[in-house]
């Protein structure tokens, strides 16, 4: 578990001191969430310091998987912050992946003329998010070419509001689609 902070060059090792990790998956989410509690005796909270917008790169394996899994993130809240005695206190530290906070930060519009709906996902795709993390997205090709303006959305919240009128070859009575990050990396 690793913390990068703009003020230090090195980063910080907090793999000895975490009491618990929770990483946070949802088909109802664009992104994945990690709460993690930690304590700490040697004032690490103020040296590193974690204000916020800190990289955390927690490397894992759950009970059951073949292989390791990253988490990389950035912290965007300290929501306890606890004194269990005079010099340790505990903290809890929640982060997002790098993709949505990314995501925060831009907004588009753009046309797209007589074109598949999964087509203008997968542009999206590789204009604005696989760049900030080099992930693949799995696209079930959609039927029936349209036009559509994105009206200056964020990249997720445009595929999201692309999801509409996304049909599948194999059901085409409504939208099935849905965009969410899941951790298979």
């Amino acid at each position: 578990c690793l913390v990068f902070s703009s003020v230090n060059a090195n980063p910080f090792d907090l793999t000895a001191l975490w009491m618990t990790i929770s990483i946070y998956e949802s088909i109802g989410t664009d992104y994945h969430r990690l709460e993690m509690s930690f304590t700490d005796n040697q004032n690490l909270i103020e040296k590193i310091p974690i204000i916020g917008n800190e990289k955390i790169i927690i490397r894992y394996k759950t009970q059951g998987a073949k292989e390791t899994r990253i988490f990389a993130g950035r912290i965007v809240s300290i929501p306890v912050r606890t004194e269990i005695n005079q010099s340790t206190r505990a903290f809890v530290i929640e982060a997002i992946t790098e993709e949505f906070v990314y995501n925060q930060k831009i907004k588009f519009s753009k046309s797209y003329n007589n074109m598949l709906i999964s087509d203008m996902v997968n542009d999206i795709f590789d204009q604005y998010i696989n760049p900030v993390s080099g992930k693949e997205i799995a696209i079930v090709p959609t039927i029936e070419q349209s036009s559509k303006i994105i009206p200056n959305y964020s990249p997720m919240r445009a595929i999201n509001w692309l999801t509409k009128w996304a049909r599948s070859p194999e059901d085409r009575e409504g939208a099935s689609y849905v965009f969410y990050q899941y951790t298979n990396n």
